[in-house]
C-alpha cells in the first residue's frame, strides 16, 4: 500500500465530488429560507478554516502516516484500535445512508419499478469492483468523470438562464429576518455535512505524491464546492421558490425539470441523475476504501480486499432496513447521523486529537504504546 501514489489534482477531484454528494440535489441550510445561499457561502468559508486546522495539526505533522498510524502515535495502540473500529462503524453508517439516497433518487426519477434490493446490489457492485482494483484506479477514473460533472452543472446553469425561469424576487428581500438565522444555518454545515465531512480523507492523503500541497489542495476543493453549492442553491431558490425548495426532497431535480429552451431542450432529468450518481459512486468508493483499510489495520491482514465483500453486505442490507420510508430516512439522516455521528467524528474527536498533538509537541509528553 505504501507504493500507491495519487496526484494532487486527483485528491482535489475526489474531495470535490465527495462533498457534492448528496448536497447538490437536496436543500441544505433550510432554516435560512430564501437566504440559504448566504448560509451555504458562509458555511463554506468557515469550513475552510476548520479543514485547514485539521490538516495542519493532524496530517501535516504526520504526513507519512496513515490515519490509523496517526491515531496510534497520538493516543496509543489500544485506544487507537478502538477509535479505528468506531470510525469504521461511522463510515459504514454514512455509506448505507448514501446508498439509500441514491436508490431513492433512482426509484423516483428513472427506475420506479425496479426492486430496491436489485438497485442496491447493482450500484454497490461497481463500488466493490473499483475498491478492489485500488485507490489509483479510483483516482484516475475520477479525473475523467470530473470534467463531465463540471460540464453538466455549467450546462444546467446556462439552460436555466435561457429558459427564462429565474425570478430574482424569490431571493428578496435579503436578510429579512436578520443575520442570526443565516449564521445558525451555516454552523451545522461546518460541523458536519457537507463542509465538515472530510475526515475520511486522512485515510488516503498519505498517498499523495506532493504532500506539501495537500493543505492548499484541500482548501481549493472546499472553495470550489462552496461556489458550486451556492450557485445551485441560488438557482433552486430563483426557479422553484423558497417554499417548494424547503418542502421538496430533491429541489435541484425540480429546478432542472423547468428547463425548456425553444420547446426542444427539455426533461434533462436523466443527465442530472447521472451527475448525482457519479459523485455518489466516488463518495461510496472512498468510504468503502477507508472501511476496508481500517479493518485491515485492526485485524492485521495482508490485503484490505479481504474486508470489501463482508462490509459491503452489511451496507447493502443496512440501507434497506435503516428506515421504512424516505421521510423517515431523511429524518434519521439529519437527526441521527448529522447531529450525533458527524459532529462527534468530524469535529469533537479531531479537536481532541489536535489538543493532544499540541500537548505532545509543546510539553513533550509521551504515551507508552
Amino acid at each position: 500500500m505504501k507504493k500507491v501514489q495519487i496526484s494532487t489534482f486527483q485528491l482535489y477531484v475526489l474531495m470535490f465530488m465527495y462533498m457534492l454528494s448528496p448536497a447538490s440535489v437536496i436543500f441544505i441550510a433550510k432554516e435560512a429560507k430564501h437566504d440559504a445561499w448566504m448560509a451555504t457561502l458562509i458555511g463554506g468559508i468557515l469550513g475552510m478554516l476548520k479543514i485547514g486546522l485539521i490538516i495542519t495539526f493532524i496530517y501535516k505533522n504526520n504526513n507519512n502516516l496513515s490515519f490509523p498510524e496517526i491515531l496510534e502515535k497520538l493516543v496509543g495502540k489500544y485506544i487507537s484500535k478502538i477509535l479505528v473500529i468506531l470510525y469504521t462503524i461511522y463510515f459504514i453508517f454514512k455509506s448505507l445512508f448514501l446508498l439509500r439516497h441514491t436508490s431513492e433518487l433512482l426509484t423516483t426519477y428513472v427506475l420506479n419499478t425496479t426492486p430496491p434490493l436489485v438497485l442496491h446490489i447493482v450500484e454497490f457492485s461497481v463500488v466493490i469492483y473499483a475498491v478492489y482494483k485500488g485507490l489509483e484506479t479510483i483516482s484516475r477514473t475520477a479525473e475523467i468523470y470530473y470534467f463531465a460533472v463540471v460540464f453538466s452543472y455549467i450546462l444546467f446553469a446556462v439552460l436555466l438562464y435561457f429558459s427564462d425561469v429565474l425570478k430574482m424576487e424569490n431571493i428578496l428581500p435579503m436578510l429579512e429576518n436578520g443575520f442570526i438565522p443565516v449564521l445558525k444555518s451555516s454552523v451545522p454545515l461546518v460541523l458536519s455535512f457537507p463542509y465538515g465531512d472530510l475526515i475520511v480523507f486522512l485515510s488516503i492523503t498519505h498517498f499523495v505524491n506532493k504532500k506539501e500541497k495537500v493543505t492548499k489542495v484541500s482548501l481549493l476543493a472546499l472553495l470550489s464546492t462552496t461556489l458550486v453549492l451556492t450557485l445551485i442553491t441560488v438557482q433552486n431558490l430563483m426557479t422553484v421558490g423558497p417554499y417548494l425548495v424547503e418542502n421538496t426532497p430533491y429541489p435541484t431535480m425540480k429546478s432542472i425539470r423547468m428547463i425548456d429552451v425553444g420547446d426542444f431542450l427539455q426533461r434533462l432529468d436523466s443527465i442530472a441523475v447521472l451527475s448525482f450518481l457519479t459523485c455518489s459512486f466516488f463518495k461510496l468508493m472512498i468510504l468503502q476504501y477507508a472501511i476496508s483499510t481500517g479493518l485491515q489495520t485492526v485485524f492485521k491482514t495482508k490485503k484490505y480486499q479481504t474486508f470489501i465483500i463482508p462490509s459491503s453486505v452489511i451496507i447493502i442490507i443496512g440501507s434497506l432496513y435503516i428506515a421504512k420510508n424516505y421521510t423517515t430516512h431523511l429524518y434519521l439522516a439529519k437527526q441521527f447521523l448529522g447531529t450525533y455521528f458527524e459532529i462527534t467524528f468530524e469535529t469533537i474527536i479531531p479537536a481532541l486529537l489536535i489538543i493532544i498533538a499540541l500537548v505532545k509537541k509543546f510539553f513533550k509528553l509521551g504515551i507508552k504504546t
